[in-house]
This record gives structure tokens, sequence and C-alpha cells, in this order.
């Protein structure tokens, strides 16, 4: 019985989840070469696998003829299910819950028997999703051996995770799944006696949660405070990105067996800023925008520059020479520094979701770029993307080095600002003594010292002479690292200028057709918000009649939620959700809230609904106009 339920949950995981399926399977052969046969007991009642390093093991044990998981860990067993009839409880617990749930995400710490997850996925409304983290290899192994989980498995609304990896960061997987539409809807639970058996998983776990979350809602608070402006720069560039070049072909021309430099803007640039001039030829030298000053005023000219930032104050470029330097790009960033600039351009992906639909279906990659917040990181990834195996890093501080902010010829520099009046972290500098740092340094170095321990292969040497110390990466000065690394000449202009362009003639008429097709899809789109919001109004006075208990009140609903989700799903209103992102945040905090009664949720819902789209109408017919102006341009 218990192969055949393990071969069941086996297909099935084939299907879904072929990479924890892979994963299991070798770590159960190992565990079972590893155990003796003394410690390693299987029964008629037990199955019981042994962990290889630490005193932990998981199985079953036939109690009351009931089959009851457990979990052994330092001589102590924990029940992982309860000896009893679970009805009543699992009623109790399910309805402590529920009234959570409208278009949730529930986030599940443990999988154990299943349990939990089934009761969520039979009784939560079809609009609710369930993301259950398994931390435990031995049980994940024991559970799938002992209960059925195909229904749970097949689920769509089921999501199981696991770690694959030792270093897999939990991150990576909540970045996937969440958006900010999710952050007020979500619900967290932890699994029987899970808690007391994982702490440190579960801080990692609800860290990795934390983070994520915190990092959507500093995402949406930029888009919210500059999404007009991100929309204004995205048309302006428009004609820059369909006549840009390829940083995937750039990365097929670039030869691997040179150094890159990473060039960020820290007070410690002044230093060694001139030693970089030994580097010019045999290292790609890659500069952030703020950079750029300093760089020129000393008399190098970086081989590319990367500039993100769609607000950026122009006086980064004041340089005339900046022009003349290819760059790096969003659609997003700031249009006045692309207008001026000559230079070949080669942009990345920044999740515009409009130019992406049409990408993909052409079978188009537009390179996304890890980034840890700052542009100094964005650079750092254009670096592992163009495949260098050795990057040095230079006015990479991360503190404020000799009481500076910058570089003295960056724009923040010149200021000369005061660092005694800003709030400050001690952190351990190069030369192991602290440093005065802050909060949002040490995220962009966490993010760094992340990079170096995920990609192993590649060298990194910290020649900033000054700042924070990022571990991992080998402290080197400048002058020893270039008469190491920097031994051979490269003509990096001429492989910048033989780099193919990212579309060939034929599709540059193609997104010039899609892209001019805009205002008729945003037309499509505004009819669709007005018949949504046509039913809202007809909901409502169903409602207030109190003939809202028929086919009709059902119908309306499901074609105003149908209305929604098509407009939440068309790429085209990316650039209207970016520019009503403060409205919507707004509406978001409060769409969860609950009436005490059914005719007032009803009420408070088509209330919400409708003016949600009311939103959308209004920004559709001041957006329509404009736009068929901006595109007439071209």
């Amino acid at each position: 019985m218990e192969q055949q339920i393990w071969e069941k949950n086996k297909e099935a995981l084939e299907k879904v989840y072929p990479h924890i399926l892979e994963f299991l399977e070798k770590e159960e052969n190992e565990d079972k070469n590893s155990v003796s046969d003394e410690t390693n007991v299987k029964s008629d009642d037990t199955n019981t696998i042994k962990a290889k390093t630490t005193e932990i093991s998981s199985g079953v044990e036939t109690i009351c003829e009931r089959t009851v998981l457990y979990m052994a860990k330092d001589g102590s067993q924990f029940l992982l299910d309860s000896l009893h009839d679970n009805t009543e409880f699992m009623d109790v617990w399910f309805q402590s819950v529920s009234k959570f749930m409208f278009k949730a995400k529930m986030f599940m710490f443990g999988l154990g028997n299943g349990m939990y997850a089934r009761k969520i996925m039979e009784e939560a409304p079809e609009d609710v999703t369930l993301i259950v983290y398994e931390p435990s290899k031995e049980i994940l192994i024991a559970a799938l051996q002992n209960f059925d989980m195909e229904d749970l498995i097949l689920n769509e609304r089921f999501i199981l995770l696991t770690k694959v990896k030792p270093q897999q960061k939990l991150e990576e997987y909540y970045y996937e799944l969440l958006d900010y539409r999710d952050l007020e809807g979500m619900v967290l639970r932890n699994y029987l006696n899970y808690v007391t058996i994982f702490p440190d998983e579960f801080y990692e776990y609800h860290s990795a949660i934390q983070k994520v979350c915190n990092s959507i809602i500093a995402t949406q608070e930029v888009i919210g405070r500059y999404g007009k402006m991100y929309y204004e720069n995205t048309f302006a560039n428009l004609d820059f990105f369909v006549n840009s070049k390829s940083l995937e072909g750039l990365y097929y021309t670039l030869p691997k067996d040179y150094p890159a430099i990473v060039v960020a803007a820290g007070p410690s640039l002044d230093k060694n800023i001139l030693e970089l001039k030994k580097a010019k030829g045999k290292a790609f030298i890659i500069a952030v925008d703020t950079a750029l000053r300093p760089l020129l005023r000393n008399g190098i000219k970086p081989d590319i520059f990367i500039s993100i930032d769609g607000k950026k104050v122009s006086s980064h470029f004041s340089e005339q020479e900046t022009a003349e330097i290819p760059m790096v790009c969003y659609l997003l960033s700031h249009s006045e520094v692309l207008k001026k600039h000559t230079a070949p351009k080669f942009f990345v992906n920044d999740l515009n979701f409009h130019i992406q639909n049409f990408l993909s279906k052409k079978e188009k990659v537009l390179p996304v770029i890890s980034s840890g917040g700052s542009v100094a990181n964005d650079a750092f990834s254009i670096a592992q993307a163009l495949g260098f195996e050795t990057i040095i890093m230079v006015g990479q501080d991360l503190a404020y080095t000799d009481n500076k902010t910058h570089s003295k010829e960056t724009v923040r520099g010149e200021k000369n600002i005061d660092t005694s009046s800003l709030k400050t972290v001690m952190v351990e500098g190069i030369d192991g003594n602290p440093v005065a740092s802050s909060t949002e340094f040490e995220l962009y170095r966490a993010w760094f010292e992340e990079q170096i321990l995920k990609f192993p292969n590649i060298k990194v040497i910290d020649a900033t002479e000054g700042g924070a110390k990022i571990h991992g990466s080998l402290i080197q000065t400048l002058a020893e690292t270039i008469e190491q690394e920097c031994t051979k000449e490269m003509d990096w202009e001429k492989i910048i200028a033989e780099a193919p362009p990212y579309f060939d003639e034929k599709e540059k008429q193609e997104i010039w057709s899609y892209i001019r097709r805009l205002p008729e899809d945003l037309e499509d789109c505004l009819k669709r918000t007005q018949r949504g919001i046509r039913d809202y109004d007809k909901m409502l006075e169903l409602v207030f009649k109190d003939h809202y208990h028929n086919n009709e009140m059902r119908r309306l609903f499901a074609d105003a939620k149908e209305a929604g989700d098509s407009l939440e799903k068309d790429p085209s209103m990316d650039y209207v959700r970016n520019r009503i992102q403060t409205i919507t945040t707004e509406f978001i905090k409060d769409i969860y809230k609950m009436e005490d009664d059914e005719k007032k949720e009803l009420i408070a819902a088509c209330n919400k609904g409708r003016d949600y789209l009311k939103v959308m109408e209004n920004e559709l017919k001041v957006m329509l106009p404009d736009i068929r102006n901006k595109l007439a341009k071209f």
C-alpha cells in the first residue's frame, strides 16, 4: 500500500514539480546508503528516514488504527497529526482563517500530512491560492510515501515549495509569487508543531516573505510617486529602443578572459581614480552614471555606462563626452539623457508588460538583470550577464568613508554633505575597523555578498581601498589588481560597434505596427471598463431592492469579474496601472475590509469595484488622446 501511494504521488510530482521529485529521489537514495541497518527501521507500522548529518528522522506510526506522521529531533518526538478524529478540530481551525479569505494568497509553513492544505482546497473560495513551504525533506519524503496527496499536487490553486539547493534563497520563490495586489489579503499560518521543530527555518521563511513584501511596497511607492514620469519616459524612448543593440549579441562577441571593472562613485574613488588609466583597453570598464563626471574629468572614458533611474538629475551627465559612451538603460530611463546620447544603446528588461507581450510572441528575450536596489548593483549584474569571470569593484564604499558620501567630483560630492547629520549604522570596514554606513547601503552590500555566494565561479576583487567590507570578495589595492589582472589589450569600442541590433528590419516594422495599435487596444479596454461599471450599477440596484439572491445577480457578478480580470491581464493596461498606482494602492488597503452583514458587504463590494473601474475609465479618457499624439511623432 505504501509503495502504491508513493508511486501515485511521484507520478503527480513528475507532472507539476519534476525538480522536487528529482531532489527527493536523490536524497532518499543517499539517506538509505548512509544509514546502517540498525538505524534505518522499516516495519509494517513505521517508515523512518534518517538524516545524514543531524539527529533528525521522520516517519509514521500506526496508533489506534490511525496512521500518524511524526518528527523526531534530538531525542524528542513531535506528532504532526492528532490521535483522534480531526473533523471537528479542522472545522474550528478553518473558521478561524476563512474570514480572511477573499482573493487571498495563504502561506503555510509546513505541509505535514496535508490535512490543512486539503481543508483549504476543499472549503476555500476558488480565488484563494495556497502556497506551502515544506522545510524538511525528511517529512516530505515520509508524507509522500504514506499519504495520498495526488489531489493536492495536481490542484492549480496549490503551490508546493521546498529547497532543492542549500544556497537557494527563499526570496526567489516569493518574488515570482507575489505582487502588490496580494499584500493586503495575505494570510500566514503554520502547521502543527513546525515552528517548535524548525525555529531557524521558520525565521528564514518569515524573513524572506517580509523582505519581498517590503521590496514590493518600496517599488510601488516609487511607481506611485514617479509613475507618470516613467510613462512619459517610456514613450519618448520607444524609437531608441527599436533601434537599439542587443546585449545578448554583445555577450557572444565579448572575450571572457578579460576582467570587468565596475566603477561606482563612493568617496574612496578619489584615492585611486588615476590608476584606472592603466586599465584602459585592458579591462572592460563599466561605470555607474553617478561616476561619469569624476571619470571624465580625470581623463578616463569608460567603455560603457549604465543609467536606469527615470528621474536622474541631468547634471550627472554634464560632461560632453557622456553622449559618446555606449549606454545600458531601461525604457523608463531619463528620456532627456537618451535624447542627447549618440552612442549605441543596450536595453534591459524593466518589466513593461505591453512590450514584453510582443517580445514573448516573437520568442525574443530582453535581458532581466538582478538588482539589489542601487545602480552599482545593476552595473555588477551587467558584468555578470556579459559573462566576465573576473569582476573588479572600484569606488564601492557602501559607507561614509572619511565622513563623505560620494567622490568629490560627483553632484552630491560637490555639496560636501555633513555625514554627522545622517542616520548611520556602524559596520565592519575593509581593514576590520568600524566604519559608518547606512541601512540602505547595508542592503546593497548584502546583495553583493549573496551574488558572490551564488556565483562562486566568478572572481570578485574589491579594489575600492575604503568603505565597508564585502564578505567573499578578495580585497586588494587597485594598483596590484591592475598589474595582476589587466595584462593584454583589447579594442572594446570596435567590439561594441559590431554588436548586432536587437531587432532586424522586419521586426522593427512589426513592433511599430504593434505599438501603433495601442490606442485601439486601449479603446477596447475603455469599453470593457464602462461595461463593468454598468454591471456594478445594476448589481447595486438589485441589492438596494433586496433582489440579489437570483441568477441575474450571479450573472452580473460573473460579467463584472470577467471584465476586471481581463483588464488586469491586458498588457496595454500596464501604462494605466503605473499612472494610477497611488490611487489603486489606497483601494487595495480597503478592499479586504469586511462588513457586519451580507447586504452591507455586497454594497461595499460593488462600490469598491465600481470606483476602481471609474478611476481606470477617467485615466483612459485622459491617456487616449495623449498617446495618439505621442505615437503620431513616430
